[in-house]
């Protein structure tokens, strides 16, 4: 009987000891997470509505995002091209192109880091093309990204309330 309850008395303390441990753990991971600072990406800035800006500024003259830092960044964009609904077709290809340039005070001149093309016929009505493109660049402090898109393709970047577009 009495090695019976001093078991059950080492498995008592056992059992204390791995809930101690756990709740003091669980403190240290809940305080890391506290103090921690942000190094991930807000989708949602508190100023601007739904634009994440992460301490970039965006020229409004120059129609551009200004790099905060120097480094590298991944530049990420897209745009969401849509035919419209009319009543007369040309049967004419729209060939879109899409462009990221980036100016430089070093280069003091436009120069594109990245390109996509690509084409909708003009009897597809309604149809959608999404065009995006991505790369890891490296940017000075000052540069400025500019997203270039041709003049002829204007009306056809879709602007409704379900796509997107962003850089």
């Amino acid at each position: 009987m009495k090695r019976q309850e001093s078991r059950w008395g080492l498995v008592t303390l056992f059992l204390v000891l791995g809930c101690a441990a756990e709740f003091f753990l669980m403190q240290r991971v809940i305080r890391d997470c506290i103090e921690k600072p942000k190094d991930y990406i807000q989708w949602e800035h508190q100023d601007t509505g739904l634009v994440h800006m992460q301490n970039f500024t965006y020229d409004e003259n120059k129609q551009a995002l200004v790099v905060p830092q120097g480094g590298r960044y991944f530049v990420y964009v897209g745009v969401n091209f849509r035919m419209p609904d009319k009543d007369k077709v040309s049967g004419e290809v729209h060939f879109l192109s899409l462009k990221v340039l980036k100016y430089s005070n070093s280069y003091e001149n436009n120069w594109p880091i990245m390109e996509v093309k690509d084409s909708i016929p003009d009897d597809r009505r309604g149809e959608r093309r999404t065009m995006y493109t991505g790369q890891v660049v490296t940017l000075e402090e000052g540069d400025l990204l500019m997203v270039s898109i041709d003049e002829d393709n204007y009306e056809l970047i879709d602007c409704s309330a379900e796509t997107t577009m962003f850089i």
